[in-house]
């Protein structure tokens, strides 16, 4: 018997829902609760993509981290510059980062990925006119980077992008963890166990 066409296109509706970006505070419910009890904070072990991990008022998300080709349509308008060298490869880690609190707070700008044997691998430098582009902003409460009405914050990933070039190998050298550095500079750095 053949699948009707109204039971594929609720198939798809649920397999592409769940990928579509939540506001601020909706996602990170449970996490905000975790964060409060003590549970996901700096300086403890590294928080798995997905959950949320606060630091100096300031809760942030690693939704997706993934290969990226320029070559591909899909990846063109992230505009990471040109391909990376042989035996390496461009990795886009997107994330969001709330001000969920009352207060401004300054968000991160200083991220590094550090594989299993301690080898530490800085950002690459994405082109100004990329709309994808983290940047650091001082947060005012209740908003976010990617901002409301934003393309980066409409895109199926649902969040800002800062791209690492690392070599095939490092890829080997699992886990690999994201290091977010407290933009006052003082304190222990968040971590995110990437998905690669």
């Amino acid at each position: 018997m053949r699948p009707r066409p109204f039971v594929c296109a609720l198939v798809l509706a649920l397999t592409v829902g769940g990928c579509v970006f939540k506001p601020p505070g909706e996602a990170t419910e449970v996490d905000k609760q975790r964060i409060a009890e003590g549970k996901y904070e700096p300086g403890s072990e590294p928080v798995r993509e997905g959950l949320g991990v606060g630091m100096e008022g300031i809760t942030y998300t690693v939704f997706l981290t993934r290969q990226l080709n320029p070559a591909d349509p899909e990846d063109r308008d992230y505009r990471i510059g040109p391909p990376a060298p042989p035996m390496s490869a461009n990795f886009g880690v997107f994330l969001q980062a709330c001000n969920d609190g009352k207060n401004q707070a300054l968000a991160a700008e200083k991220f590094t990925v550090i594989d299993s044997q301690g080898i530490r691998y800085e950002p690459k430098k994405l082109t100004q006119d990329s709309i994808f582009a983290y940047r650091q902003q001082r947060l005012p409460p209740q908003t976010c980077i990617p901002g409301a009405l934003t393309i980066a914050r409409a895109a199926p990933a649902g969040g800002a992008l800062v791209v690492f070039q690392l070599p095939l190998a490092a890829t080997e050298n699992r886990p690999l963890e994201l290091e977010i550095e407290p933009p006052s500079g003082k304190g222990p750095p968040a971590k995110v166990e990437l998905d690669i």
